[in-house]
């Protein structure tokens, strides 16, 4: 017992030390890093919370924030700590930093609850996969928008407190993924986010209701309470996107902007930069990393002859 907790001490100082070493490297010409649309948030964080605090901005000849709004705290935060005099670069790092070693702690957190019998070495090579991973390095750094990192600091989190607190039955837990959530509310600035968060949670759900009958009670009121409190701590920023859709301004955009044909084009061209129409259509597209997680599964499933937790993970691998 007490050789895995300096363990787990060592893993979560080796986490800080990884992640500070990281933005070390990234910052050490005293440069902000920026691409995509995002801009360089960090150029000026002041600037960024005038924009987002109210509904309606000045960007553009005026235009509604909507879900934008929903990055006020961390505007808040990060123009409070620029105003102390820290350079740009230097917070940015200390951001990425903070990010990282939220991501890894939470990773390692989550997989030691779901296998408290694993090697420690084994889960903190789940960190490094999580940090290092193809999707994550494609898709959220090099894509490079701001909310994508926070979004992918916080699943981590959420799934740990959510999946803790079913386990335990304590209904306190059900609050925390609300709080952290408001807490990283930035990263819910696409409804993309706030859509695969809550599937993911949803499945968590059907699973334990599932394969486990006498916590279907708790189950219940623990999903509603999530939900609620989700509601709740998340209102201020979720009546803007509300009220955003029942606008003119949405529904104008929504005529001038989108259609049939053009939707149908996007995924043509981009089906033709990432694979072939049809092998997208037919789930096909990057077929390697699709099918290793699944041959994994059926194998671990095949040891472990039906394994509770291993189906757990497994089946998420098919989602």
């Amino acid at each position: 017992m007490f050789a895995n907790k300096k363990n787990d001490l060592f893993a979560f100082v080796l986490i800080f030390l990884i992640s500070v070493s990281l933005c070390v490297v990234w910052f050490r010409g005293g440069d902000l890093l920026g691409t995509g649309e995002s801009g360089l948030l960090f150029y000026n964080a002041e600037r960024q919370y005038e924009i987002s605090q109210y509904a309606w901005s000045d960007v553009l000849l005026g235009s509604p924030r909507s879900i934008y709004t929903s990055g006020i705290p961390t505007y808040w935060f990060l123009s409070k700590v620029q105003s102390l005099g820290i350079p740009s670069f230097l917070l940015e790092a200390l951001t990425f930093g903070f990010l990282f070693f939220v991501a890894g702690s939470f990773v390692y957190l989550l997989i030691k609850e779901l296998f408290p019998r694993l090697d420690r070495k084994i889960i903190f090579l789940g960190v490094l996969f999580y940090w290092f991973n193809p999707i994550s390095i494609v898709n959220v750094w090099n894509r490079f928008l701001y909310n994508h990192f926070v979004f992918w600091a916080l699943l981590p989190l959420a799934s740990f407190l959510f999946i803790r607190g079913i386990r335990l039955r304590k209904l306190a837990y059900a609050v925390g993924v609300s709080l952290s959530s408001a807490a990283f509310s930035y990263a819910l600035s696409s409804p993309a986010s706030t859509i695969l968060l809550w599937l993911l949670l949803t499945y968590i759900c059907v699973y334990y209701f599932i394969i486990n009958k006498s916590i279907r009670p708790f189950l219940t009121k623990y999903f509603v309470i999530c939900l609620s409190s989700f509601l709740a701590f998340n209102f201020w920023w979720l009546s803007q996107l509300f009220f955003y859709i029942r606008s003119s301004s949405y529904s104008y955009a929504v005529e001038s902007f989108f259609s049939s044909e053009d939707n149908l084009s996007g995924l043509t061209d981009l089906s033709n930069l990432l694979g072939m129409f049809s092998n997208n259509i037919r789930f096909l597209h990057n077929i390697i990393h699709r099918f290793l997680p699944k041959a994994c599964f059926i194998t671990g499933r095949i040891k472990t002859k039906n394994s509770l937790k291993n189906n757990f993970t497994g089946f998420l691998n098919f989602g």
